[in-house]
């Protein structure tokens, strides 16, 4: 069995461009408009990961670092099969419309041939044959 860490991992430096200490909370996206268009139950985007940040003085930056998991990428279709598909998959890191000033924007392309995860079909299969 394979054990993957992480698909990608990600690098922020946040900067406190307030006039009072303040701590803040970086929160992490991924989409698929790709099976968004093709499955009408993919949510919109979903939450990977998120990092919290102690207070920081006016002024003041840190780094954050976030891992995208590979299981967040994959689906689980209505057989119960979880595949990890090829495809663009959208990246946010923070955004407008959570209160930040901007967010960041990226994509993330996975190649190569979709690879199955868990197979609730063969579990079943072998159950049945019994």
């Amino acid at each position: 069995m394979e054990a993957w860490r992480s698909a990608a991992a990600f690098s922020a430096t946040i900067t406190n461009n307030g006039a009072v200490a303040s701590g803040y909370v970086l929160l992490a996206f991924v989409s698929s408009p790709t099976r968004q268009a093709t499955d009408p139950l993919e949510p919109i985007r979903e939450l990977f990961d998120f990092a919290r940040v102690p207070l920081l003085a006016p002024g003041a930056s840190t780094v954050v670092h976030l891992s995208l998991p590979p299981s967040v990428l994959s689906h689980v279709d209505a057989l119960g099969d979880e595949r990890l598909q090829a495809g663009r998959y959208v990246i946010e890191l923070g955004g407008e419309r959570l209160g930040d000033s901007a967010d960041v924007v990226g994509s993330l392309e996975v190649t190569g041939d979709d690879k199955t995860l868990f197979s609730m079909s063969s579990v079943r299969a072998k159950y049945d044959g019994r």
